[in-house]
């Protein structure tokens, strides 16, 4: 009789009056996280509900999309301490945290991507100034590296994070078991990642870059480069573009 009333929405149904029943999988649910910093990583939205709930990455949907909106998966007894941390602060932002839809967390699990390509790629933090793509072969001595994105911030410095990808999900594995290896004399933190994550954080950088070029004394104009390989640096571009006063 429900079904005749209403329509499948998601995985929740939307009755005649316009209410949605809660999901069919009762022993879960769902939560919307919004106000997250750009850069913000499944990690970072796992480890902000880590006092109160346990999450494991495959809970946290991001959206790769600046929005700063992520969607989590919980047990349906931790729904209230996980509400409770509405108005909580992650840096500096105040978030939002509200009860949603199991077919929200599961629209944006599947139109972000949010496990390609994780299996294979890991985040490092705390690279020594001046680090490069050699540096970090070298760390990872032993493993096949596809490739190596080193983020830098809008004035080129880099940010002391980089991406690496392997060419294998043991591989990646492996790499993460040198977690606190020293470079430099300093430790390096690694962390699993994914695409999706690496490809908002380069978006937020690439939009900050602009930023800082627009309303220059000088007059600058700023250009869009589509199509470039997924690993380009910022020196690549550099060689792509000499010549050019």
């Amino acid at each position: 009789l429900k079904a005749e009333l209403g329509a499948v929405w998601g995985h929740s149904l939307v009755m005649a009056d316009g209410k949605r029943e809660r999901s069919t999988d009762s022993a879960r649910a769902y939560v919307r996280v919004r106000g997250l910093p750009y850069s913000a990583t499944q990690e970072q939205v796992r480890d902000f509900f880590a006092q109160s709930v346990t999450l494991e990455l495959a809970d946290v949907a991001l959206r790769y999309n600046a929005s700063g909106e992520a969607f989590v998966r919980l047990q349906v007894e931790h729904l209230a301490a996980a509400l409770a941390l509405n108005k909580q602060v992650m840096g500096k932002r105040y978030l939002e945290v509200f009860e949603t839809e199991q077919g929200e967390f599961e629209r944006c699990e599947s139109s972000t991507g949010a496990t390609e390509g994780s299996k294979a790629l890991v985040r490092m933090r705390g690279l020594p100034w001046g680090a490069t793509s050699d540096d970090i072969c070298a760390f990872f001595a032993g493993h096949e590296i596809v490739a190596v994105r080193i983020n830098t911030r809008a004035d080129g410095r880099q940010t002391g994070e980089a991406y690496v990808e392997f060419d294998s999900e043991q591989s990646a594995t492996a790499a993460l078991h040198l977690h606190r290896k020293e470079m430099r004399g300093r430790y390096i933190e690694i962390f699993a990642a994914t695409k999706g994550e690496m490809l908002a954080v380069t978006a937020s950088h690439t939009a900050a870059a602009a930023a800082a070029g627009a309303g220059g004394e000088d007059e600058r104009r700023v250009v869009k480069v589509r199509g470039l390989p997924w690993a380009t640096t910022a020196a690549d571009l550099a060689a792509f573009f000499a010549g050019i006063p």
